[in-house]
């Protein structure tokens, strides 16, 4: 039977190509209306949580130096929560307060908290792959943090001047991000990079990846000298 292990990593390999081929599609047709440029933050996280609960389940099939591996995934993948939710609270805070008018530190402050959410994120993913893949994986890693680096800034930073829009949703009680979507719809695609990047990572990584018992291997019996 596939270990948990195994089955996070083809979930979360699911999801890398599902964002890869939306993400593509848009860059080489530049299409930028389609409605997916907000997928980033519905998709991503809601996979990473799902395959994150299935590795916790087999966490008994790994030894002590994998469980504090994955005590470090977990821990950053929550504090990405934390601040999505610090990104969040500015926008409920706001509106319910409509004549206050929204500082630029605020506006800074929001486009912060969503690049160090994607930032996060992919950190999540670095820290499950990084010790069951080899050199060139880990290389490949690297690059693709690199790359999604500079594309969460740039993404945090169109986000951020897009605060007020946020606001007006919130008072109207409104979820029609469209138009709020298109600010970034011209950045998303270029994420196409990193997650076909991690895409080679995690299959390189499913394919090594063994299940390390706890268990202590079994003591040959000696047979007794007559």
């Amino acid at each position: 039977m596939a270990s948990k292990l195994r089955l996070t990593l083809v979930v979360l390999l699911i999801g890398f190509m599902i964002q890869a081929s939306i993400e593509s599609y848009i860059y080489l047709s530049h299409n930028f209306e389609l409605p997916f440029a907000t997928s980033i933050f519905i998709l991503g996280p809601s996979i990473t949580f799902i395959g994150l609960v299935i590795r916790w389940i087999g966490r008994h099939e790994w030894d002590e130096i994998f469980r504090q591996r994955f005590r470090h995934s977990h821990r950053t993948f929550f504090l990405s929560i934390i601040t999505m939710a610090l990104a969040i609270l500015p926008v409920v805070w706001y509106g319910y307060r409509a004549a206050e008018p929204i500082p630029p530190l605020v506006q800074w402050g929001f486009g912060a908290a969503i690049t160090a959410t994607l930032l996060l994120t992919f950190a999540t993913y670095a820290l499950i792959a990084y010790d069951l893949t080899a050199v060139v994986g880990r290389i490949i890693l690297l690059i693709a943090l690199i790359w999604s680096v500079a594309v969460s800034y740039w993404v945090g930073q169109a986000l951020g001047q897009e605060l007020n829009a946020f606001v007006l949703l919130a008072q109207n009680h409104s979820m029609d991000i469209t138009a709020i979507g298109a600010s970034i719809a011209s950045l998303e695609p270029y994420l196409a990079l990193t997650n076909i990047l991690l895409v080679i990572v995690f299959i390189d990584a499913y394919l090594r990846a063994n299940p390390r018992s706890l268990e202590p291997p079994a003591t040959p019996v000696r047979p007794l000298a007559l």
